[in-house]
């Protein structure tokens, strides 16, 4: 005959026994993994080596052009590690901030070639949305450089200004060359772009200054 004792043992091991198994199980560790910092926009090599090539100098431009394969895209992760302005976070921002004009590029700026590829587009991606953009049309002026160069009466131009810090300004002409829209880069202040030799004929007998607001001899 089982004692009161021995009842309540009983009793408290087929309790146990009816415990789900993995309610005796340790919790497990749980990891997080550590997002690594974004090193390039491009998945092609051919791709990333142009786009890195609007910042880069000409003796880095060089340097990059004689590697190949692995050896290049290093360097390019290396030269994008020294363009963020705050290397102890875990984003590059300078990158980031590259992406988002690639993107607009693509997006607002297509035309006969592809957007970040475009004169616009490099300008936008290297400097970023002008403060100020004046635009129209050509009214009157015959080309007279050859047969493709036929008429501008109607063809459309774009003055991109930019205030670069230091009371530095700098101003970017687009023209349309041709009649599919594709407005080239025909004036420039920096000494990074170059600029037509003969860029305010094609406004023929246009007030440049006015049209561009400012003086150009």
């Amino acid at each position: 005959m089982i004692n009161t004792k021995n009842l309540f043992i009983l009793i408290l091991c087929c309790q146990l026994s009816l415990l789900p198994a993995f309610s005796l199980k340790p919790r497990s560790k749980k990891f997080e993994a550590k997002s690594e910092k974004l090193n390039r926009v491009f998945a092609d090599l051919e791709s990333e080596t142009k786009l890195s090539g609007y910042f880069m100098n000409s003796n880095q431009r060089k340097n990059c052009l004689q590697l190949s394969g692995e050896e290049r895209s290093k360097f390019i992760e290396r030269f994008w590690e020294t363009l963020d302005p705050n290397p102890i976070t875990p984003e590059n921002e300078f990158l980031l901030e590259i992406i988002q004009r690639v993107h607009y590029a693509e997006t607002e700026l297509r035309n006969a070639l592809s957007g970040w590829k475009s004169d616009q587009g490099r300008i936008y991606i290297k400097y970023g949305a002008p403060f100020e953009i004046l635009e129209g049309t050509i009214e009157n002026r015959r080309g007279d450089f050859s047969s493709n160069y036929n008429e501008y009466r109607g063809h459309s131009y774009q003055v991109w200004k930019y205030r670069m810090g230091n009371d530095q300004r700098e101003t970017f002409i687009f023209f349309e060359l041709y009649t599919f829209g594709d407005l080239r880069l025909i004036y420039s202040e920096t000494d990074s772009e170059v600029s037509f030799a003969n860029w305010q004929k094609f406004f023929g007998d246009m007030n440049i200054n006015q049209i561009i607001g400012g003086f150009y001899e």
